[in-house]
């Protein structure tokens, strides 16, 4: 098996993680599993697809890029709406921020 395809079987196994910690709203896993998918795509780019897969991976790569967009738009879909409602809560700490009393 080509160092591609078990990149992409990585990143699989990782998108699967961010699903699970986006529909917990578990930010630090997610943000954990995303450092260690960051890394493989990093590796990832290194290799040109086209002539990195033998024929008989490619159409299983070719699934687990599918996989991977599709899982990229759940965990999309599920952060997003918490972002735009946590930004107004964290736009006014920076317009109003709380200031240490003095004793």
């Amino acid at each position: 098996m080509s160092a591609t395809l078990t990149l992409l079987r990585d990143l699989d196994k990782l998108y699967r993680a961010m699903v699970e910690s986006a529909e917990a709203l578990d930010w630090d896993e997610l943000e954990r599993s995303w450092t260690s998918a960051e890394s493989n795509f990093a590796r990832l780019k290194q290799s040109p697809l086209a002539t990195s897969l033998e024929f008989n991976e490619r159409r299983e790569a070719r699934e687990l890029i599918e996989n991977l967009l599709a899982r990229q738009q759940l965990i999309t879909d599920r952060v997003r709406p918490w972002m735009d409602q946590v930004r107004p809560l964290l736009d006014s700490f920076d317009r109003f921020p709380l200031k240490p009393g003095k004793s």
